[in-house]
């Protein structure tokens, strides 16, 4: 039928040499450093447990509720006939101001008791409050403090964890107010901005928080002046990305109290947020000058070297939170992310096993753990605890975005994968890697239109996105538009002048266009950049193959081999070498070299069943082999073509041979040789009409076509027509 030249020669250039892998994501989110919530306060002893308070007259706080208790204030006034009472003014203002804030939530109740730091843990954790108030007051002055109780990873005590052995209360101090009746709306606003902040509720707080700032009395009439609702506020901006506006507030704090150690630790967090890891490090130095004891100063800074990969000092800095306090579930979460950068998983998984066991609620220890889980291949349980981090805050976008990398990665299950990917946009519609990744999982459907939408919005996000220009470069290349592609690609190497895989596909994309000086230019340059780039040796190895330049691709293959000896379209294409130069029982070795690493290799099957048909004489394998290769590519037009050129030849099944042929010519409607096969078919049909046309259209996309014109003039004889077939 048609020579063995014409069958192997559209043995196609696979574009499986397109890598668009989304294997790095996982630990590039892993490595970045958490920066931890902050307990912004300094964090009164447990001291020994006392004994449950009488429970009040009202229900403990329910889901989804926030409960603010006012205790009674001790008098330390003596003998004195004034009957004003500060916890009942405060009382009153509160829920006047929550009920005008609208917040239906919120519930604010009365304890007619007074508390310390002691029995106001106790208390808290009793009826699951939010927020507790008390104080002292004398004839002069009144003294509030405000507080929530914390556990020791810094989550607040709500409804859903009712109690921790392992708590701290969380104080702020708002020192001597000469004048309550005037300042009691102030003290109401900080409060509720407190509450909704720990709540995560961070608009409204900011909103109160603002209008308490407003309502600042003159500085004489509060001991410590504006300082802690600046520093409050500080909190907030930071907790809403607003970094700058946040280091405005924690400077006027430090202000008003150039001793606030939490007001460094403030500032230096939202320095490390803005990546100014110096100026960071001198305010967490700072503030562990002033108090060489405070916990979350060590745990900060150990933060800002793990951003710095200063691994040594951030490990002694969480190792000294530990020694300060062994129960502190942070300090363990931290030394487990040192572990896990420098690839001592069990070191890490111990860590964070441990963090966990002081608090189950913990999900960012989870959340580290699957990725040391994930690291060491045991993604059984990496998924587990990613289920767990996501169960325990709904809103872990990172959770949601590792799972989904851990679904495209390890299980290929990439419509979970996009579901997790889509529920990280919901929750930050301006994360551009959750837009990329998301088309990556499209991607690798062949959904190529969503994956394009998804790289152009990533693109949109960050214009300067080089991987997104990338991948939608890949994306239109495998939709056949090339042009596209190489502007995309161009795009990319603009950014990356050194991006070895850019130039590679840039080259694939080229090649397909037939523009080979320019394909060969950019294998080159891939080559130039990273000399051990095996894949770009091997696509210049099969360039140089269909050039006829054997010598050359050989070396290039070997190379490429050497390099990677599990590169299985280099085996392919090596075959390929070794089977145009009549060395069959090489070509056959590295068919089936590649095959045995890729068992669904489509393309490798085909060829082999070319050397079993041509060399071997062995029909049986050779349709075995093509039947093969068209299970595993059914859109491999060479392979339908040659398996009907056994129907033909070998088993005289003219029909199933029909059948072969249109698909090849529907998957490739330039293929020359298949219209010569069809055109044959229907002449032993007798059928000369269809075969003329056939003959004549295999001519008319390959003008030099000796056998087709041979052919066509045996049907025009056949028809008789014999000035035609002259």
């Amino acid at each position: 039928m048609s020579d063995k030249a014409d069958r192997s020669k559209l043995s196609k250039f696979t574009i499986a040499a397109i890598v668009t892998g989304i294997a790095g994501l996982t630990a590039v989110l892993a490595n970045v450093t958490v920066i931890v919530p902050f307990i912004e306060s300094r964090l009164a002893p447990v001291g020994t447990p006392t004994p449950t308070p009488n429970p009040a007259n009202f229900a403990r706080a329910k889901i989804g509720e926030s409960l603010l208790l006012v205790a009674d204030f001790e008098d330390r006034r003596g003998d004195t006939q004034d009957q004003t009472v500060p916890h009942q003014i405060l009382f009153e203002q509160l829920k006047t101001q929550a009920k005008s804030e609208g917040l239906s939530r919120v519930r604010v109740e009365q304890l007619r008791m007074a508390l310390t730091d002691t029995t106001a843990l106790e208390t808290a954790e009793t009826y699951g409050a939010a927020l507790i108030v008390w104080g002292w007051y004398d004839a002069q002055v009144v003294n509030p403090y405000i507080a929530r109780v914390i556990s020791l990873r810094g989550a607040a005590i709500t409804a859903e964890s009712p109690s921790h052995s392992n708590s701290r209360l969380e104080r702020i101090d708002l020192g001597a107010i000469t004048d309550l009746q005037t300042q009691a709306p102030y003290v109401a606003l900080f409060a509720l901005a407190l509450d909704r902040f720990a709540q995560n509720d961070y608009q409204k707080a900011l909103g109160l928080s603002d209008r308490a700032v407003a309502s600042l009395p003159e500085a004489t009439s509060i001991g410590v002046g504006p300082s802690e609702v600046y520093r409050l506020r500080g909190r907030i901006r930071r907790a809403l990305g607003q970094y700058a506006d946040a280091i405005a507030d924690f400077d006027r704090a430090l202000a008003g109290d150039p001793g606030s150690v939490l007001a460094y630790i403030g500032r230096g967090i939202a320095y490390h947020n803005q990546s100014e890891y110096e100026r960071a490090l001198d305010d967490l130095n700072k503030a562990i000058e002033i108090d060489p004891g405070i916990i979350d100063a060590y745990i900060q800074r150990g933060s800002v070297y793990l951003d710095k990969r200063d691994y040594d000092r951030a490990l002694a800095d969480y190792n000294r939170a530990i020694e300060i306090d062994p129960r502190y579930a942070w300090g363990y979460n931290g030394r487990g992310r040192v572990y896990d950068i420098q690839g001592n998983y069990s070191r890490a998984i111990t860590d964070y096993d441990k963090a966990i066991q002081l608090d189950p609620s913990f999900s960012q220890a989870y959340f580290n753990r699957a990725g040391a889980y994930n690291a060491q291949r045991d993604y059984d349980r990496a998924l587990a605890d990613y289920d767990k981090a996501i169960e325990l805050d709904p809103s872990y976008g990172w959770a949601y975005n590792d799972r989904g990398n851990l679904y495209y990665n390890a299980r290929q299950d990439y419509q979970r994968a996009i579901s997790d990917y889509t529920k990280v946009v919901e929750l930050d519609p301006e994360y551009k890697l959750a837009y990329r990744n998301r088309g990556l999982a499209y991607h690798a459907l062949k959904d190529y239109d969503h994956a394009i939408d998804d790289y152009s919005k990533a693109i949109e996000i960050d214009p300067e996105y080089m991987d997104a220009y990338h991948d939608r470069g890949v994306a239109y290349h495998d939709q056949g538009d090339y042009e596209r592609a190489i502007a995309d690609y161009d795009k990319a190497l603009a950014l990356a002048p050194n991006y070895a895989l850019g130039y590679n596909n840039r080259g694939l994309a080229y090649y397909e266009q037939k523009d080979y000086e320019h394909a060969l230019a950019d294998f080159d340059k891939a080559i130039e950049v990273n000399p051990s780039y095996a894949n770009a040796y091997a696509n210049r190895g099969r360039l140089y193959y269909d050039q006829r330049d054997y010598d050359q691709a050989m070396s290039d293959l070997d190379r490429a081999i050497e390099l990677d000896p599990k590169l299985t379209l280099a085996y392919n294409y090596r075959g390929q070498v070794y089977y145009d130069q009549n060395d069959y029982d090489q070509a056959l070795s590295d068919f089936n070299k590649a095959i045995e690493l890729f068992p669904k290799y489509a393309l490798a099957y085909n060829n082999r069943g070319d050397v079993y048909y041509y060399d071997r004489k062995d029909v049986t394998r050779a349709f075995s082999d093509y039947s093969k290769a068209i299970e595993y590519d059914p859109k491999l037009a060479i392979a339908y073509n040659n398996r009907g050129s056994v129907y033909y030849n070998d088993r005289k099944d003219y029909s199933r041979a029909l059948v072969d042929f249109n698909k090849a010519i529907q998957l490739a409607p330039d293929y020359a040789e298949a219209y010569l096969n069809r055109g044959l078919v229907y002449y032993t049909q007798e059928d000369y009409t269809q075969a003329v046309d056939d003959f004549t259209q295999a001519i008319t996309i390959k003008p030099g076509y000796m056998i087709a014109y041979y052919n066509r003039a045996t049907a025009y004889l056949a028809r008789r027509e014999f000035e035609q077939a002259l």
